[in-house]
């Protein structure tokens, strides 16, 4: 029998855990189960060039990374309606998509997963004909979060705590936005908008409960201006799976949209910050990549 090839890529930079021993590991799971294996670090220069230079030299049957979401949907991106398969093992500050299969941080686990577990077809969302997502992307408070998290480099769930105060310190933002799907068009005044082909932030608060990423749609969520005293009951009901009974969420399943803004906001996709834009087209590609869990 032809030997599986596996391609892992390590985000040594992701989160806060030690990589240190990370090759180690990798090879003595592997070596018992008779399969051929390369690794690959990444940089932070070129790395999407890099890994996709590896994939079509080495060939593998299956690409695993090792990071967090970003270093997922850098991966991911290059594997969309191709026959290699995404493994993953969440090492990241936030493992968003690695948490809605249910993919743990039992390493030595997950590598055997990974060689021998049931391949899945995921959809995939399309960001301005360019960018891919596969767990959320969003415009507004999260995405001021995320950046301000990368501007001051900070590591880890302390970190992301300290911006998130940082964030609701500040004055409240609200911009007006049209949203324009096949079936209607709405026009609304909103605080955050997502993108959303999962359930849940890799936190665990369920912003989406009826996210599922193989069902041919997508949800766009309008988290509409609210009163500063209703903060707890939105984290509440985030972390019940109750948010969209909340009267400030407006909840659109579709295919494909185009969003305008009144005025330029910071996007981001699956933790990377895209930059500032008052426009965004998403369109779903669905069973567009084949992921192990």
């Amino acid at each position: 029998m032809k030997k599986k090839k596996l391609l892992f890529v390590i985000n040594p930079h992701s989160g806060s855990s030690d990589y240190s021993n990370m090759d180690n590991l990798i090879i003595s799971v592997c070596q018992p189960m008779n399969v051929d294996l390369q690794i690959l670090h990444t940089t932070g220069k070129n790395d999407r060039v890099n890994i996709s230079n590896k994939i079509e030299e080495y060939k593998p049957d299956t690409v695993i990374t090792a990071g967090g979401d970003g270093t997922v949907n850098q991966v991911a991106s290059l594997l969309i309606n191709s026959k290699i398969k995404l493994g993953i093992l969440p090492k990241g500050s936030a493992n968003g998509l690695a948490y809605n299969v249910n993919i743990g941080d039992d390493f030595e686990e997950e590598i055997r997963k990974i060689i021998t577990g049931k391949v899945h077809r995921m959809d995939s969302l399309l960001i301005n004909n360019k960018h891919y997502c596969f767990h959320l992307s969003d415009i507004g408070i999260n995405a001021r979060l995320i950046k301000r998290f990368e501007e001051d480099d900070t590591r880890g769930l302390m970190g992301y705590t300290k911006e998130l105060l940082n964030e609701l310190k500040d004055r409240k933002k609200v911009f007006k936005t049209i949203i324009k799907t096949k079936e209607k068009k709405y026009r609304l005044k909103t605080e955050m908008i997502l993108l959303a082909n999962a359930k849940s932030f890799g936190t665990g608060a369920i912003i989406n409960p009826k996210g599922e990423i193989d069902d041919g749609l997508f949800e766009i969520i309008v988290l509409k201006p609210y009163p500063w005293w209703s903060i707890l009951s939105l984290f509440t009901k985030m972390f019940t799976g109750k948010i969209n009974h909340l009267k400030y969420i407006k909840t659109i399943r579709t295919t494909s949209a185009i969003i305008r803004l009144n005025s330029p906001q910071v996007l981001q996709s699956d933790g990377e910050i895209l930059g500032e834009t008052d426009e965004i087209t998403i369109k779903i590609i669905p069973n567009s990549l084949s992921i192990i869990y």
